[in-house]
């Protein structure tokens, strides 16, 4: 058993990180499932406005953009103790990262002790249509004489660009395939896609180019793919279930080769143990 492992969320705007901590929360407060606390954490009222519009039957808003704490859940899970991080940042900062290539020191910090990534991803935001590793030279010459403001750096670039600097603070290089810190790409909203693939038939046909970097970087044991529907659905579809249920027994995971949907959220940290 290793002790104090510390697990990182990161993700753009709009990909569900906040709503995700909010459900695992309330999943271990109700003491369903193989996860608790080890101790009470120093401050969930980072979290409070968000539990309480998912117990309302409203969506989840967004974390306010001059926001920059640190969520820290100190957990146990299935003896495994674990600390999962998640700064609570405005997502338009990882888009500000990505432009700048310039990190604060709470981030260094946090990577460079992390044993663990979970990136979420949103797939519906992305735009991959133009993106040279999915279109011949004639298909992107017929898009550039329609229009130049096409060509830009593509969202399966800038996810590449992501975990390379990641990389570049965690101090890892490609001469050794990379065990520490395992990865977990998590695509979230998955119900938006409505079961047109599995998670890891999504990065393949969807996301090749980010698929082979993960894949020429990590050891094979050592990363993995998931969906995430951490509302369970639209609103407006859950929110009878919400009331009867509570909003945490709607949101689920999907392994990345498919199957039933699993409705312990605590899945996409014991992937990355």
């Amino acid at each position: 058993m290793e002790q104090n492992r510390s697990i990182i969320i990161v993700g753009q705007p709009g990909t569900s990180k906040t709503t995700y901590l909010s459900q695992l929360v309330l999943q271990v407060e109700g003491k369903k499932k193989a996860i608790k606390f080890r101790n009470k954490p120093d401050d969930l009222s980072i979290l409070k406005d968000a539990i309480a519009q998912l117990r309302s039957g409203q969506e989840v808003q967004a974390t306010p953009s001059d926001n920059n704490e640190i969520i820290k859940l100190p957990l146990s899970i299935n003896g495994n103790e674990v600390d999962l991080v998640c700064p609570d940042y405005a997502g338009e900062q990882i888009s500000n990262l990505l432009e700048s290539r310039e990190i604060d020191a709470k981030w260094i910090d946090l990577i460079v002790n992390s044993n663990a990534w979970i990136i979420f991803v949103r797939p519906t935001q992305l735009t991959v249509s133009y993106d040279i590793s999915t279109k011949s030279i004639q298909e992107a010459e017929t898009v550039k004489q329609s229009s130049d403001s096409e060509f830009q750096i593509s969202d399966q670039s800038n996810l590449i660009e992501l975990l390379q600097i990641l990389r570049y603070y965690k101090k890892l290089t490609v001469q050794q395939e990379t065990k520490c810190p395992k990865l977990l790409i998590t695509f979230t909203c998955w119900d938006e896609l409505d079961g047109k693939y599995t998670p890891l038939e999504y990065v393949q046909k969807q996301l090749p180019l980010f698929y082979e970097y993960i894949t020429n970087n990590w050891n094979k044991d050592s990363f993995s793919f998931a969906g995430l529907s951490a509302q369970g659905g639209k609103i407006a579809e859950v929110k009878e279930d919400y009331e009867v249920f509570g909003p945490e027994e709607s949101a689920y995971i999907v392994e990345q080769s498919g199957g039933d949907n699993v409705f312990d959220l605590s899945l996409l940290i014991t992937k990355v143990l």
